[in-house]
């Protein structure tokens, strides 16, 4: 090999070099936006499957409660309970709770000379 085509090599694996080197920036800078959506991707994940699982478990409870909402336990407790009703034969016994009494407050000894003072002197 000649010197000349030895420098020619050499700048032609120099210039690779550089294109190679820019090109590794972009896909550098590339490679961690991607990284971090897909963490923001798998947090999301996370978020809707707890709020599946949480809905799942409100819906199978809503299910169990209509169920009893449509027997006959449901209809006759809430009458029982809500309407005041009895079978026949049955005596309704309603318990009323005794009002207490509000206890009053008791003037207290006529006012002292300074209060009095001081009373007349804020209320003209």
């Amino acid at each position: 090999m000649t010197l000349g085509s030895r420098r020619r090599t050499s700048r032609l694996a120099t210039a690779i070099m550089v294109v190679m080197a820019l090109m590794t920036i972009p896909l550098g800078v590339e490679y961690g936006r991607q990284s971090s959506l897909r963490q923001q991707w798998l947090h999301t994940e996370q978020t809707v499957i707890a709020e599946r699982v949480t809905a799942q478990a409100l819906k199978d409870e809503l299910l169990e409660q209509k169920g009893y909402v449509q027997t006959a336990a449901y209809v006759e407790a809430a009458a029982r309970s809500r309407l005041r009703m009895s079978r026949p034969g049955e005596v309704l016994v309603v318990l009323v709770a005794t009002p207490t009494p509000v206890p009053t407050l008791e003037p207290t000894a006529t006012a002292t000379p300074e209060r009095q003072n001081l009373l007349e002197r804020l209320l003209p």
